[in-house]
């Protein structure tokens, strides 16, 4: 707010008629101090502050800043015919600021992209943990998992617009949880009841049964004494 004020007010305090009688700068600086205040002003009414946060984003800014310091320097120099030595060191200064800001922006680019890279290998490494069958689903988290309507592969809550519901066991899962398992074992944790009838149920044996399996019968004959 204070950058935005100065700006303003040292627009307009350059247009009194002193500050013009001193010649001190150009005829165009103090309306364009007035500018660039007011753009200041209302900059977060059209942009978003949360983009702004972004390092590439400043670095974008600072170059259209200095395109625009050195193009009114550039301006003002032919103006007052200042030296031709002058104008080419200004021209390298500027020429030599771009390459150095490409380089930069260049540079953030490839951190960033390597970064989301590694996110999105890091979510989907998660995804493939929560997605593994347990080696036991315990009773306890069936029922809370129908009592609290609670997905049992991801324990979020599930509402009525995504939510799955077995039609065997009554178990709830969230239908992404759901989907993402028709396409790798398709069955129920609990039941192993088929997600998706037209596709084949490739359940994964683990060292353990499952809590819900049903009791083995007692084969063995005792012999008579």
């Amino acid at each position: 707010m204070t950058e935005r004020l100065c700006h303003i007010l040292g627009g307009i305090a350059l247009t009194d008629p002193l500050a013009k009688s001193m010649n001190a700068l150009p005829l165009f600086v103090p309306p364009l101090l007035v500018i660039v205040g007011i753009i200041i002003a209302i900059s977060p009414l059209i942009i978003n502050p949360e983009g702004l946060s972004q390092v590439k984003i400043i670095w974008k800014v600072a170059s259209l800043v200095i395109t625009i310091i050195f193009l009114f320097f550039f301006i003002y120099i032919i103006i007052f015919e200042f030296p031709l030595s002058v104008i080419l060191l200004l021209e390298f200064v500027n020429v030599l600021s771009f390459i150095v800001i490409l380089k930069i922006m260049k540079m953030i680019q490839l951190e960033s992209s390597g970064r989301n890279s590694g996110e999105k290998i890091g979510d989907e490494l998660n995804i493939m943990e929560v997605l593994t069958r347990p080696m036991k689903v315990t009773e306890e988290e069936v029922t809370i998992s129908k009592e609290k309507k609670i997905c049992i592969v991801c324990k979020g809550k599930v509402l009525r617009n995504n939510v799955y519901l077995c039609p065997s066991c009554g178990t709830f899962y969230y239908q992404k949880c759901s989907s993402s398992l028709s396409d790798l074992e398709n069955a129920c944790w609990v039941c192993n009841t088929p997600f998706d009838e037209s596709k084949p149920t490739t359940i994964v044996r683990t060292t353990q049964e499952n809590s819900f399996s049903k009791p083995q019968k007692n084969n063995l004959k005792f012999s008579e004494s």
